[in-house]
């Protein structure tokens, strides 16, 4: 129960807090957005990364797909 309660109560709290922001203000959603899209997720993936432990050779072998991936975005354009 403890581990339910755990998981369950922080998503609870922010979906709560969420749910009372958006009736108290009036909030301009694509603002958020892009709050969400370049810090919020920018933070979550660091923090994600640097609570991994990976292996040396999972590390190296992951190199060529994230500068890939980074050279994809940098260089795609939209019309």
């Amino acid at each position: 129960m403890t581990v339910l309660i755990a998981a369950v109560l922080p998503i609870a709290l922010a979906a709560l807090v969420g749910f009372a922001v958006g009736r108290s203000f009036d909030l301009d959603l694509s603002t958020l957005a892009r709050v969400n899209i370049y810090a919020l997720v920018p933070a979550l993936v660091l923090m994600s990364l640097a609570n991994t432990t990976l292996a040396w050779s999972n590390a190296i072998a992951s190199l060529p797909p994230f500068f890939s991936t980074v050279g994809c975005c940098i260089c795609w354009r939209s019309p």
